[in-house]
């Protein structure tokens, strides 16, 4: 099969004018599978990145060349800088994830410490009073699934877990802002709240 045969059968469908409903269910369809796409590529550029890694470790020293990557590897067209880079962002991942292990440390237990915490969970938890309405099944939103890269999402679990009413308070303010900006509500106040 040819590449242009390829490009005819990938050829974007064209939506009439009037059918804007359609055109707004396939866009995000496919902003969906972009999203997929580009997770898998950024997990599959790590992988490349610790596979080379190993490869280099087989070499001796200086004996790592860019004449040996485009002989090998030169025929799917990714320069060995761009190489040099994944292995560079696979080591440190990592090395992120190594440390991500080591940071967790026993809370502090001195009376000094546990008046700091009583005092931020009382705040917390004024401030989270003063702001939040009680969740009702009417007043909920519900998400879709959002991909992410596995760290993204255990910093993102980590954060709801220790920093919860703060982060909802963020949260549903940069959905207001999105809502403006994408022109879904005129402003943030325009709608009372209840």
């Amino acid at each position: 099969m040819t590449i242009e045969t390829l490009c005819e059968r990938s050829a974007p469908m064209r939506f009439p004018r009037e059918a804007d409903d359609d055109l707004l269910a396939e866009r995000a369809r496919l902003e969906a599978v972009a999203c997929r796409q580009f997770c898998q590529y950024d997990k599959a550029r790590l992988e490349l990145g610790r596979t080379f890694i190993h490869i280099k470790a087989t070499f001796k020293h200086g004996q790592w060349t860019r004449a040996y990557y485009a002989k090998t590897f030169g025929m799917f067209g990714v320069s060995f800088r761009t190489v040099q880079r994944w292995m560079q962002k696979a080591r440190r991942a990592d090395a992120d994830a190594k440390n991500d292990g080591m940071s967790f440390l026993n809370p502090a237990t001195d009376e000094g410490a546990l008046k700091v915490n009583a005092a931020t969970a009382k705040a917390e938890a004024e401030l989270a009073g003063a702001t939040r309405r009680k969740p009702t099944r009417e007043n909920l939103l519900r998400l879709p699934a959002i991909p992410m890269k596995d760290d993204e999402r255990d910093a993102c679990e980590r954060l709801v877990k220790g920093h919860w009413p703060r982060t909802e308070n963020e949260i549903i303010a940069l959905l207001k802002r999105l809502c403006v900006e994408f022109h879904i509500a005129n402003s943030v106040h325009s709608r009372k709240e209840s």
